[in-house]
């Protein structure tokens, strides 16, 4: 099975997380994700990665757009295979 990660940065993440109902599957989702950090050109970008499935991505996308459309930009999208 792939599941979609989704990578979003953590000062966008918190925003997101605290927009959410604490009682959607959407905070479950973003409950369940990973702290990363990323060497990226001398510097640390710090992030939170989202493994879910595919139509688990698009309901947090949409309610990402809705409460805060500003953040979209920032988060990455990529497939993954963890079999």
């Amino acid at each position: 099975m792939y599941y979609l990660v989704l990578k979003v940065p953590l000062a966008q993440y918190d925003t997101l997380l605290k927009k959410v109902d604490p009682a959607s599957r959407v905070e479950e989702l973003l409950k369940q994700a990973s702290f990363e950090r990323e060497d990226k050109k001398g510097h640390f970008e710090r992030h939170m990665k989202i493994l879910c499935k595919k139509e688990e991505a698009l309901m947090l996308l949409q309610i990402a757009e809705r409460l805060c459309p500003e953040i979209i930009p920032a988060i990455s999208r990529d497939w993954a295979n963890p079999e």
